[in-house]
């Protein structure tokens, strides 16, 4: 089918991306100064590594660490990080113009939820980029289609630990266009590459810890109860994926190809299996970044099956008319082109739902981004020093307390995590355009009522961020962008009670 025969490919495809474009343009960098994505961006303007083993992730942040070299300002290494992925689907798109399967690149989209317009740094999205990509490649029968899995299942498997679901659906395309040889040599060129990364650099604890969960026995038994279970029953965001991967499995049954449909729900419905417990540890809660969004991607890619599927069972029942003496053969071929359009147009239906559904998401989302960023500038014009240590008080405590800094530190945790405070305020002292770096670390109560010990040790040359971080050193930092002066020591912002000061004096020696 030509792309003048596809409504959704001639009128409204091409329109979709610099949409997509202009929105993470605009929405991008109030995302930045949210925890994981904060810190990936201290670390890139510090020129520091950031990937564990997650080596494919070069691809993404290229730009803004050539820019943060060069000393670029802030906004523009920051913008640079947020549009790549974007604009590598994008070309991706464009040089696939004869793929029947090319719109399966706004699952890249759609499927990402509402948070999916705040790329940032995604790693899952290069992931599922170049998951999309390698179908591609199978579907137009790439000549050099081995070498491309190769690299793909690498790339995938290098970019999250996510991308494991989807290898058996690289594997189920791949096995059905390879023949043995190809598909063996393949096989034990991924096993020996597996196995020489692991023992060079083995997985890091907490890619461990995820793969982990899978064989801890205690989440089956409870099975029931894991708060993940019952986020996946109540996400919204969820039931087309979920919906459309039963629908296309009821109605393939009643085709000739319901073995690789049955195959292709089987390996859906275990990836759900998956990414519910891995999910039971609850790490994260923005379904883009974790193991919920590959299985919506895989929900949605049924309706892909169903297609490529068709599109060969029309190829070879038009061959088989053609090849025919008798007459009525254009009456035929014509009603295969026209059963054709209408899965293309069936096709269309649940992308724009989804389309004006992620569009209206946005709404809801973004008050939360723009009051976090405000609050954050508010945190570092009111801290009293340029080094401040905050023990995170409960709500009752900062409603008898006129302690400002505490209740915008209250107001922040409302709106997310505050593991990444240090890199957020860092960032937002920076954007304000403060004569120096302000930063605020939320400390332990153990770390409070220690304060000397903790004190001598950060002393008045480190910074502190994550608590899986070691204190670094100020000097090693990148003074274009962060800038303190000396004789600064992270301060309580109240009297903790094992000390009698708050001072800016050296620490005991």
């Amino acid at each position: 089918m030509t792309r003048k025969q596809r409504w959704i490919g001639q009128q409204g495809e091409g329109f979709l991306w610099p949409i997509y474009l202009f929105v993470a343009l605009y929405l991008g960098p109030e995302r930045w100064l949210h925890t994981d994505s904060a810190y990936t961006l201290f670390r890139i303007l510090n020129h520091q590594s950031l990937f564990y083993d997650r080596l494919a992730c070069e691809l993404l942040v290229w730009p803004g660490q050539l820019l943060s070299y060069l000393g670029a300002p802030i906004v523009w290494v920051m913008q640079s990080i947020n549009i790549i992925l974007p604009l590598m689907a994008w070309l991706a798109w464009t040089l696939t113009a004869k793929s029947p399967l090319r719109w399966l690149y706004f699952l890249v989209i759609f499927c990402g939820g509402s948070e999916a317009f705040y790329i940032g740094y995604s790693e899952i999205g290069l992931c599922t980029l170049i998951f999309i990509t390698a179908i591609q490649w199978i579907v137009l029968d790439s000549k050099q289609l081995p070498l491309l899995l190769f690299l793909s299942i690498t790339a995938v498997w290098l970019s999250h630990p996510a991308g494991v679901l989807y290898l058996p659906i690289l594997a189920l395309f791949g096995w059905q266009k390879l023949n043995p040889k190809q598909a063996l040599t393949l096989g034990i060129s991924l096993v020996s590459l597996m196995i020489a990364k692991q023992l060079i650099a083995p997985s890091n604890p907490y890619d461990s810890q995820l793969y982990g969960t899978l064989t801890n026995v205690k989440n089956l038994t409870q099975f029931r109860n894991l708060f993940s279970v019952n986020y996946l029953l109540h996400a919204s965001w969820f039931f087309i994926p979920a919906a459309t991967a039963i629908a296309c499995f009821v109605v393939g049954l009643l085709k000739p190809w319901r073995q690789s449909t049955s195959i292709f729900f089987a390996i859906f419905l275990v990836d759900t299996l998956a990414a519910v417990l891995i999910y039971s540890q609850g790490d994260a809660h923005i379904n883009m970044e974790k193991f919920f969004y590959p299985i919506a991607v895989i929900g949605m890619l049924s309706i892909g099956i169903y297609q490529w599927k068709a599109i060969g069972a029309t190829l070879a029942s038009t061959n088989q008319i053609n090849g025919q003496p008798n007459g009525g053969n254009e009456n035929q071929t014509q009603s295969h082109i026209e059963s054709q359009t209408r899965i293309q147009q069936l096709i269309s239906i649940p992308l724009w739902f989804l389309a004006f559904s992620m569009i209206l998401g946005i709404q809801k989302h973004l008050p939360n981004y723009s009051e976090r960023k405000q609050l954050l500038f508010d945190l570092v014009k009111l801290q009293p020093q340029a080094k401040l240590l905050i023990q995170q008080p409960s709500e009752e405590q900062v409603l008898n307390d006129d302690n400002n800094v505490a209740k915008i530190a209250i107001a922040l945790s409302q709106k997310g995590s505050l593991w990444g405070l240090s890199y957020e305020t860092a960032i937002a002292s920076k954007l304000i355009d403060l004569k120096e770096t302000h930063t605020v670390k939320i400390m332990s109560p153990e770390e409070i009522k220690d304060w000397p010990t903790t004190s001598s040790r950060i002393a008045d040359s480190l910074f502190i961020g994550a608590p899986f971080e070691q204190p670094q050193p100020i000097n090693r930092l990148n003074h274009r962008y962060f800038k303190f002066a000396k004789n600064q020591y992270f301060t309580p912002a109240s009297t903790p009670p094992t000390t009698s000061t708050t001072s800016q004096s050296p620490p005991p020696q």
